[in-house]
């Protein structure tokens, strides 16, 4: 199973690093179409949304586990239902939000659930592919949304070079990530959805909703809060330099992480509906992290040495950024070595390790900005901790994962 991953991850890698890679090269004219404070109203759009990675309520990821393909289509109806209403929610959030930045223009709030609506329909249609294993959509699909928000956001910028501008660029791209699943064919079927069916499944894959859903906002939470935070006691001028640091590094992260993921989740899960290969999860898993572990000694060097390249690069206004970069190291790291295992916790349908593992990152979270807030910490100091208080949370996470798999394993045997 190990290969076929490596050849799925690969694709996905190289898939979306296309676009990623147009986004580095499009980063230089970014950073002089906007300034950091447009950055930072960008990323504090990013962090009021943060309820886009619970927009399907879980059962984006209970289509993969589905027992049969009619479960699978009768869940992916769920998703889409569940994405309607989060997003509505999503604009009462916004409107809350609002309150905390008084200068933040009405369009950064109104823009909120639609961008919510068109990352769910993307995650809904996202979880059919992986059941499929149709590793291919998903390639598509994740070139077309990576390469079409750098170029919107340059073009859109040409024309008015303002945060709003950002954004747009933003859901421009979730849009199309959506429009390409479906002219690829999404994978769903048009067989009629019963509500005696509905309620059915909504009751057996409930942890989905009640357990994996907290965890997963917990953990958008906890991903936005530095930012909140940083914006918040800082100024939005710093919130944008260390945002961007989290946009340029953290992308590339996020695209080798989330690939290597996926492909793993689409493998795992099919291989324990079949009940087949279990014993391997734990040896698949240590390739994995020593695999990912080999990428993260350079990014950690490049990202130690920011200062050097980051005014050659990026221009004067941002050498600052410099400093966040080797910051972000760490924590990124880490990162990317742990975060595509969490894939197992989903596929052992244990979504309550996910809860502990936000939980203890949540509270090191508060206590690192708390501390901050009342001591006049500077933000240097301040976000050193914060990145160790990551690297604590992904150590748990590693543990956790473990102690899973082993069960797993010990039960199958």
């Amino acid at each position: 199973m190990l290969g076929t991953i490596r050849r799925d991850a690969s694709r996905l890698v190289v898939a979306t690093g296309i676009g990623y890679l147009l986004a580095i090269l499009l980063a230089p004219v970014l950073s002089r179409l906007y300034t950091p404070s447009e950055f930072g109203l960008y990323t504090i759009f990013g962090a009021v949304a943060f309820c886009d990675a619970v927009a399907c309520l879980g059962f984006d990821r209970a289509v993969g586990v589905a027992r049969d393909e009619r479960s699978a289509h009768t869940l992916f109806v769920i998703a889409l239902f569940s994405v309607a209403v989060v997003a509505v929610l999503s604009a009462g959030i916004a409107w809350w939000a609002a309150g905390f930045f008084p200068s933040a223009p009405l369009w950064l709030w109104l823009a909120v659930p639609a961008y919510v609506l068109s990352f769910g329909t993307s995650l809904a249609l996202s979880g059919l592919a992986l059941r499929n294993r149709a590793i291919h959509r998903v390639a598509a699909a994740r070139v077309g949304q990576a390469a079409t928000v750098p170029l919107s956001q340059v073009l859109l910028g040409m024309a008015s070079n303002s945060a709003p501008s950002l954004v747009a660029g933003q859901i421009a791209g979730q849009v199309v990530s959506a429009a390409t699943y479906m002219v690829k064919g999404g994978g769903a079927t048009t067989a009629r959805v019963r509500i005696a069916e509905v309620r059915q499944l909504v009751v057996e894959y409930r942890h989905f909703p009640s357990v994996w859903v907290p965890a997963t906002l917990l953990n958008s939470l906890n991903l936005q809060a530095s930012l909140l935070a940083v914006g918040l006691l800082y100024g939005a001028g710093a919130a944008g330099l260390y945002g961007f640091g989290q946009r340029i590094a953290g992308a590339g992260v996020g695209v080798i992480s989330s690939a290597v993921s996926q492909a793993y989740f689409a493998h795992a899960a099919a291989a324990v509906r079949s009940c087949t290969e279990v014993d391997g999860l734990r040896r698949h898993a240590t390739d994995v992290l020593r695999s990912q572990a080999l990428l993260a000694v350079p990014l950690m060097l490049v990202l130690l040495a920011a200062p050097l390249w980051v005014e050659l690069v990026f221009g004067k206004d941002w050498i600052e950024s410099g400093t966040y970069f080797q910051l972000l190291a760490a924590p990124l790291a880490a990162q990317l070595c742990i975060s595509p295992l969490h894939a197992i916790i989903d596929v052992l349908q244990r979504p309550e390790l996910h809860v502990v593992r936000e939980v203890v990152r949540f509270v090191l979270t508060a206590v690192v900005f708390g501390v901050a807030t009342i001591a006049d910490v500077g933000i240097v100091a301040t976000l050193a901790l914060y990145g160790l208080g990551v690297c604590l949370s992904y150590a748990l996470s590693l543990g956790l994962i473990r102690r899973a798999i082993n069960r797993t394993a010990k039960a199958a045997s």
